[in-house]
């Protein structure tokens, strides 16, 4: 269990520093140059550094991964927030808050349509139903996620707690 989680740990706390400055680079990329030729040299200095901050800093986080302060675990929560909302390329599937704005929005539903091709329009109640099946989808698996962790997570200090007495 302790190799598996690990790794987990590894996968979850490795990916932000990569991920997050490749996201900066092309940002820096979309203000200051957008010439596509360079696009994927920003793309790769970011990866890199990120890359470079990990091989520093990664296995002293994980060691201390349950030692880390609230605002990081926060700040962490965010910065997945912010990636799983791009990957779905601003469609709120699985952000309630940010599905909420997005019904404000007059051009989501001509969005949705455009994005996966569909040959009839996305009505305002369409949206609502993707915002609240997705929404309510991940309160669901989040609760059951955090459930099996934290019942590992006691199970695994009471082993140790028995081990050091």
């Amino acid at each position: 269990m302790k190799k598996f989680e690990n790794f987990f740990f590894s996968l979850i706390l490795g990916a932000i520093s990569p991920l997050t400055a490749g996201l900066i680079s092309l940002i820096i990329w979309f203000s200051f140059s957008k010439n596509e030729n360079h696009a994927l040299i920003y793309l790769s200095s970011g990866l890199l550094s990120g890359i470079i901050i990990d091989i520093i800093f990664l296995k002293n986080w994980v060691k201390n991964r349950y030692n880390l302060p609230d605002w990081v675990i926060i700040l962490i929560y965010f910065i997945y927030n912010i990636f799983i909302y791009g990957f779905f390329m601003g469609l709120p599937v699985f952000n309630l808050i940010m599905g909420i704005i997005a019904l404000k929005d007059k051009t989501t539903g001509a969005n949705i349509q455009v994005m996966f091709n569909l040959n009839f329009e996305i009505t305002g109640t369409i949206i609502w139903i993707i915002i609240l099946v997705g929404g309510l989808s991940l309160i669901v698996l989040q609760y059951f996620i955090t459930r099996f962790t934290m019942l590992k997570t006691f199970k695994f200090y009471k082993l140790n707690i028995r081990q050091n007495d």
